[in-house]
């Protein structure tokens, strides 16, 4: 934080700030008169954070005109310049907060996060936001496309046409050009078989109206058909099967009257994977800073495709007393996926300041 001596130099006044009369927060508000109207009764109109971005530059200047004298006291150069940009990203909520601030270390607080006026509401709103929890590894599965393949043709393998009120078993990953299919579509196995598969299935050539059904192999047989068929069409349907049976011959099909069934898989379902976290630290930026003055904004690095910011740092190259880290956060735009850190050099000495960010991979599927 800032190393600006605390001062009883900041005298109680009134400030008129674009048309609105403006005090300073107590203990130096007591000249105010009783008539006087808080920020809170101004924005009645239209919501608090609008009204203070439409009031921002007036309110920046309000701030920096207040700490003038203890920053001019504190001898430090271009203090008012480097503190305006800041205040002026800084959102309406760290404003508001830098505003009733009582002095240069209050105000930085602020700036940081802090709420030197009512910090136990801030604690509380803090506690609203929550991660959500991962999906169930049972019910929430991950779909993954395939593109289509054939596992079944019963004209030309896979055990003929089928006959009256016959069931057969099928694999849908592995070599299935015994079956009629392709030697490898893609689809998991040898212990990695999927909860599910998307499947295509089609009744051709059939000798009589019927209908087929399809279901996981150990399974009940359902009462529900896949599709009906008759011989003066060829029909088919898409569905998505259980088929989480390690070993051959996941599925099973029924067909009522005499038909040939083409089967093709165009993708599958498995349970979302927990993959270990892969972080990177990024190079770092540097700037000299001049002794008694701050580095201004200093961005890391972006992380690299396929990684997301999940933290930085900051450090001073001689950690001597008097520099000091004032923000270490994010880039407040988040598509630069960097971290941003802002120093001051409160020693009588250059020193370099550097930036960096941690790098998270996306994890699991």
């Amino acid at each position: 934080m800032f190393n600006f001596k605390s001062t009883q130099s900041i005298l109680a006044r009134s400030l008129l700030v674009s048309g609105l009369i403006f005090y300073a927060a107590t203990p130096y508000a007591q000249n105010v008169s009783s008539d006087t109207t808080d920020i809170a009764e101004q924005s009645q109109a239209q919501s608090q954070a609008q009204w203070i971005e439409s009031n921002r530059v007036s309110i920046v200047q309000n701030i920096l005109n207040r700490l003038a004298p203890e920053a001019e006291e504190a001898g430090y150069e271009g203090w008012r310049e480097e503190l305006e940009v800041f205040l002026t990203d800084i959102s309406a909520e760290q404003l508001l907060k830098a505003y009733h601030a009582q002095d240069y270390a209050g105000v930085v607080t602020a700036i940081r996060g802090g709420d030197p006026v009512q910090p136990q509401s801030y604690v509380q709103s803090s506690n609203l936001n929550s991660n959500k929890l991962l999906g169930d590894t049972f019910e929430d599965l991950v779909f993954t496309p395939l593109t289509p393949c054939r596992i079944i043709d019963t004209r030309i393998g896979g055990g003929g046409k089928f006959g009256v009120s016959e069931t057969r078993q099928y694999s849908v990953n592995g070599n299935t050009s015994g079956q009629g299919g392709a030697v490898n579509c893609g689809v998991p196995g040898a212990g990695g078989e999927p909860p599910a598969v998307v499947l295509n299935i089609t009744s051709t050539k059939a000798l009589a109206s019927g209908f087929l059904k399809v279901w996981q192999t150990g399974a009940a047989q359902p009462n529900a058909s896949i599709l009906n068929y008759t011989p003066a069409a060829d029909i088919a349907n898409a569905s998505i099967i259980p088929s989480g049976l390690v070993g051959a011959n996941e599925i099973q099909i029924f067909a009522r009257q005499p038909t040939d069934v083409i089967v093709d898989v165009i993708g599958f379902f498995r349970k979302p994977e927990r993959t270990a976290p892969d972080a990177i630290v990024t190079a770092e930026n540097t700037v000299n800073v001049a002794a008694n003055n701050f580095s201004g904004f200093l961005f890391s690095p972006s992380c690299p495709a396929g990684y997301r910011v999940s933290g930085g740092g900051s450090r001073w190259s001689n950690s001597a007393a008097g520099r000091s880290v004032i923000v270490s956060q994010p880039d407040t735009n988040l598509a630069n996926n960097r971290w941003r850190c802002w120093g001051h050099n409160g020693t009588g000495a250059a020193n370099n300041f550097h930036c960096r960010a941690i790098c998270l991979s996306i994890p699991g599927h």
